[in-house]
């Protein structure tokens, strides 16, 4: 995150800078790790769903329908800090459902598209800006989508589902 956006963010929507560095050195070595046993997917089994929209349109409210509604395969906000091994981040977030119990927040509440409920679904956002050369406006062209690694994204979005099932 560009420290400069993050100091004109209201404080409570800040980010603290020490452990937005720790995540970033956590994920830079999760990154480098072959997957663990199993981990053989090549891509998804099913078709991937993206749900997009401008801010403030409910793309959030209908995220959280979509996931209260089916057995699906979702960063949530667990995921969300394994953005450089996210079938890593599954695998965590399952084991603490294990533990704590999963209870759903049947409110549907976020706050500027952040839900607060630990398994809630997360935008993903580091996870894309890995994969996806964004500038400013998010607006790719032709030459910068050619350099997307397609394959190395199918791949981890396929490990994700088969360690999500």
């Amino acid at each position: 995150m560009d420290a400069g956006e993050n100091r004109m963010r209201q404080a409570k929507y800040r980010k603290d800078p020490v452990v937005e560095d720790d995540l970033g050195v956590l994920n830079s070595l999760l990154s480098n790790l072959d997957p663990p046993h199993g981990g053989d997917a090549e891509f998804p089994v099913l078709p991937p769903l993206f749900l997009v929209g401008l801010p403030r349109t409910g793309t959030t409210l209908l995220m959280q329908l979509l996931v209260q509604i089916y057995r699906t395969t979702y960063p949530d906000n667990v995921v969300a800090r394994f953005w450089g091994a996210p079938h890593l981040g599954v695998v965590v977030s399952r084991s603490l459902r294990r533990q704590f119990g999963f209870q759903q927040d049947h409110t549907f509440r976020s706050d500027y598209g952040v839900v607060q409920d630990l398994f809630g679904p997360h935008e993903f956002g580091y996870f894309w800006k890995k994969w996806f050369p964004f500038g400013d406006t998010h607006d790719l062209n032709q030459a910068q989508l050619g350099r997307v690694n397609t394959r190395g994204l199918l791949r981890m979005l396929g490990l994700m589902e088969q360690f999500g099932r």
